[in-house]
């Protein structure tokens, strides 16, 4: 079983709330996407009301209700949100199944009314993964808070014809890259959704931008698509917040994530520091000895901190000391109840606390304080230019910690048990997922279990 963790919702991803209208358009699998969004969000306990400016499908399942067929849509509407958490609305059903959309101006006043989130299908792309826009397209409502461009990664490598590409002539003229029968790049991608933000945005001006890339499943090269299309994503004259790769029939849908601000100059990476083991063979609590003048866990935290890391959580026992000590200011500390059942659960726990915008995440020991800030940010550039699924570093042909998992292993970390830690998964990956950074740091190999070895770190400082 494959858990679904909320930091890979769209959801979470989105940052959706009941303020929310969030449209979607373009190509690529945006009905499924907002299906997955829609569903999420009504099995988290919210409401939402699924509509469309131009034509969609019914979805199967849902309760639908139309502008020609209710005397009174907003009232029935509001009724329904009683009891209910998700509704479809359109203008009418048309004669071949389809749904006919609604005015994009009445959005704003059905948000207002039943104060429910709302996402909006703005456009159609007759089932093709990249498109061009006529000027009536898209109808995306001046109210929308996000502005959603879709397109299909399954585009990469067809070539820019009317057969591959919905309105291609229309593509043609407003991204310099494309040639009519070129192959489609990360490029012509780039600028295909940039030249799309710039649409959303002269049509919602106040609204949010997010760049996804669905149907990551379908990617030859992961790591190199999305370093590729963050190069050229970042800093663009619109502000999009974040660039997502997504797989929208996935439990775990979001296993891209990339900001795009000026601040973005490698991915998100988080820390999880493992603090809530028992000290069995030191026989007392050695996250509470002394080195350079503080605790061995302050020591460890000062070096996270001082490395640039933004979001460190770190995991305890219940009810200890450090809760009350560790900076609420800095750091997030966590509560691992189960930490008597092993490794595992300190590790779960961890993960299940991290920012939502992290690709990857670093699990760093406690009881490693000599590790320094340099080889953290080393290991995170390193990671940066090639987004393994894991990546270590090396000292003297040996294999040490911290270790930088990718979010797209995080589902599978959340399957361990008992005294299994991230190694568990690692043996499964093929040596070409892991990235090994050579370091000259030799604390990268040591940490401090009994007496024995606190003495030899004293000594070797």
């Amino acid at each position: 079983m494959i858990f679904d963790m909320d930091q890979l919702s769209l959801r979470q991803s989105l940052e959706i709330d009941h303020n929310t209208v969030a449209s979607f358009y373009g190509a690529g699998g945006k009905t499924s996407l907002l299906l997955k969004l829609a569903s999420e969000i009504s099995e988290g306990g919210k409401k939402v009301l699924l509509t469309t400016t131009t034509k969609m499908y019914a979805p199967e399942g849902l309760p639908l209700f139309t502008l020609d067929s209710t005397q009174d849509v907003f009232t029935a509407l509001r009724e329904h949100f009683n009891n209910n958490r998700i509704a479809v609305l359109a203008d009418s059903i048309l004669v071949d199944g389809k749904l006919c959309g609604i005015e994009a101006s009445l959005v704003k006043e059905l948000h207002d009314f039943l104060k429910v989130g709302t996402l909006v299908e703005a456009d159609g792309a007759r089932g093709r993964s990249l498109k061009g826009y006529r000027d009536n397209e898209p109808v995306i409502p001046e109210c929308s808070s996000l502005v959603i461009p879709v397109i299909g990664a399954d585009a990469l490598n067809f070539v820019i014809d009317e057969e591959s590409v919905h309105c291609a002539a229309e593509l043609l003229k407003a991204v310099p890259a494309a040639s009519k029968g070129s192959k489609i790049t990360e490029d012509i991608i780039a600028e295909s959704f940039i030249y799309m933000g710039r649409l959303g945005k002269s049509q919602a001006k106040a609204a949010k931008i997010f760049y996804l890339l669905n149907k990551a499943d379908k990617l030859t090269n992961f790591n190199y698509t999305a370093l590729e299309l963050l190069s050229r994503l970042k800093n663009n004259d619109h502000k999009a917040t974040a660039l997502l790769l997504t797989e929208a029939k996935n439990s775990n849908p979001v296993p891209g994530y990339f900001s795009c601000g000026s601040d973005s100059a490698r991915p998100h990476v988080s820390s999880v520091v493992m603090a809530a083991g028992e000290s069995k063979r030191m026989g007392k609590d050695k996250l509470n000895l002394p080195i350079n003048g503080m605790s061995m866990l302050e020591a460890t935290l000062k070096n996270l901190y001082d490395a640039g890391i933004k979001d460190i959580v770190v995991v305890v026992q219940p009810g200890s000391k450090w809760l009350k000590t560790v900076d609420r200011k800095i750091y997030k500390v966590v509560e691992n109840q189960k930490y008597k059942s092993g490794m595992a659960e300190s590790l779960k726990a961890g993960l299940n606390a991290v920012d939502h915008r992290s690709q990857g995440v670093i699990f760093s020991l406690a009881d490693q304080p000599l590790v320094p800030p340099k080889l953290y940010s080393d290991l995170i550039d390193f990671y940066s230019t090639r987004l393994d699924l894991v990546t270590f570093p090396v000292y003297k042909e040996k294999r040490g910690n911290p270790v930088i998992f990718d979010r797209r292993t995080w589902p599978i970390l959340q399957k361990l048990a008992g005294d299994q830690g991230g190694r568990a998964i690692i043996e499964t990956l093929p040596e070409s997922k892991i990235g090994f950074m050579e370091t000259d740091y030799k604390a990268v190999v040591l940490d401090i279990d009994t007496p024995g070895d606190y003495k030899a770190i004293i000594k070797r400082i």
